[in-house]
């Protein structure tokens, strides 16, 4: 926005020193040119400086449009999540999984967020079910335009792929030579846009303060380790950090005693700051510890479903069930389980959790995967869920990753319009009760 509003090339030393030390082509530009035009309408103007002043309620700059436009554009991943499900678990389930996001602690938060990683997400389930329908143009494209949004969206390129041609597999009629005509198709139509621009990210001029110009700086987090050049054994002690610190609930607040993507800005951190921290960066505060425990027994019986079956059953019905076990393992592996390992492998950069990094689409599958699970299945956990009581159930996490730092936080910004609090905590809490009423009404269905 400040590159366009003040009518800079992108390649110019005025660009490069918003952008240092990557450049404008870095990362893609759809959030930005999104939201300018409409920032630019409601008559702010960007500073020419880096926007480093403290927020105001009316805001001159243009950053509260853009912000509220990131945040209309963050929430189109309930809608792509809801019609994910809708072909694996009709219409009711669907709704449970896109309410069960849209009310989560992560869910409100990144959608509240400029980063647009849920808007790469919302591509991503967009790019699988084109991949699942056998659309390979659609899905290549659909994965694209994620990629223009953050570089997120690659790595789950080749699940997607993966899935395409699983998905070709299991139709007869389709022969080695489509199938590969198929693939080809998801490949160059992803390619044609990507490749374009990581091209022009790595032609574009630039000066030698952007050590990170292009695309392929994002490459040196496979053999980073915590920002640092990894030996062996730093690389694996901080990928189980990651490991550790996303998945496992508090570990984060015992397995590192001070680290820089902890601290405030405003000064040393207090333990109310690293406790509100998990809720942005581990899976478990993160979708809410009840929704977790759920989520947790569903993809376990899902991987684990019909092993254990009655003894006295015939040698042919074994086979069928170890195949549909296998295949159920197999669901979970391609959208779950390698996804997650490939984004641990990958990423090198801060050692303090994986989700506010570029796990957006693991948690937009956790809940899809329990979802399907639960929607095929009878038991408590699925009762529980489908009930229209449980959307309320996560609003009192969510309320406290919204304001317990607020309440608690001590420092001068903080207090500098306290006394709009009240506002804030009456609009929040209708906001968020009117969508846990809306999600209410869907279960009574």
């Amino acid at each position: 926005m400040q590159t366009a509003a003040w009518h800079f090339n992108p390649t110019s030393s005025e660009a490069e020193r918003y952008f240092s030390p990557w450049t404008f082509f870095s990362r893609g530009p759809l959030a930005g040119l999104t939201a300018l035009p409409i920032s630019l309408a409601t008559a702010g103007m960007p500073p020419l400086g880096m926007p480093n002043h403290g927020w105001k309620p009316f805001d001159t700059t243009g950053y509260a449009a853009y912000r509220i436009v990131l945040i209309t554009l963050a929430s189109m991943v309930i809608v792509a999540l809801f019609v994910t499900l809708v072909p694996f678990t009709g219409e009711r389930w669907a709704a449970i999984g896109a309410g069960l996001l849209a009310l989560s602690p992560f869910g409100v938060h990144d959608i509240m967020f400029t980063w647009p990683k849920w808007e790469s997400t919302a591509c991503i389930l967009l790019s699988f079910l084109f991949a699942h329908q056998r659309h390979s143009i659609g899905s290549g494209l659909a994965l694209a335009v994620g990629f223009l949004f953050h570089p997120l969206a690659l790595l789950w390129a080749p699940w997607i792929a993966i899935w395409l041609w699983g998905r070709c597999r299991i139709d007869s009629t389709v022969g080695w030579t489509r199938q590969i005509k198929i693939l080809g198709g998801f490949l160059l139509s992803l390619g044609a846009i990507v490749l374009i621009w990581m091209l022009i990210g790595k032609l574009a001029p630039h000066s030698p303060e952007a050590i990170a110009a292009g695309q392929l700086s994002f490459l040196s987090y496979f053999i980073h380790a915590d920002n640092a050049p990894a030996t062996w054994l730093s690389w694996l002690y901080s990928r189980w950090l990651n490991v550790s610190n996303t998945f496992i609930p508090f570990w984060l607040q015992f397995s590192i005693a001070d680290h820089a993507g902890l601290r405030s800005i405003y000064g040393p951190t207090s333990s109310i700051d690293r406790f509100a921290f998990l809720w942005w960066n581990t899976l478990p505060l993160g979708m809410g510890l009840t929704l977790w425990a759920t989520s947790c027994s569903a993809i376990a019986k899902m991987l684990s479903q019909s092993y254990i079956t009655n003894i006295i059953i015939t040698l042919d019905s074994c086979f069928a069930t170890i195949k549909m076990t296998l295949r159920s393992a197999m669901v979970a592996g391609v959208l779950l389980i390698g996804p997650a390992f490939l984004v641990t492998v990958y990423w090198g950069a801060s050692a303090t959790g994986l989700l506010r990094e570029c796990g957006h689409p693991l948690y937009a599958a956790a809940i899809g995967l329990t979802c399907y699970q639960l929607s095929k299945a009878s038991g408590a956990f699925a009762t529980f869920l489908s009930r229209p009581l449980f959307p309320w159930l996560q609003l009192p996490e969510t309320l406290a990753m919204l304001w317990l730092t607020t309440v608690l936080n001590t420092t001068a910004p903080a207090q500098m319009y306290a006394e709009l609090d009240p506002i804030y905590l009456a609009g929040s809490t209708a906001s968020l009760a009117l969508a846990a009423w809306y999600c209410s009404r869907q279960l009574r269905k």
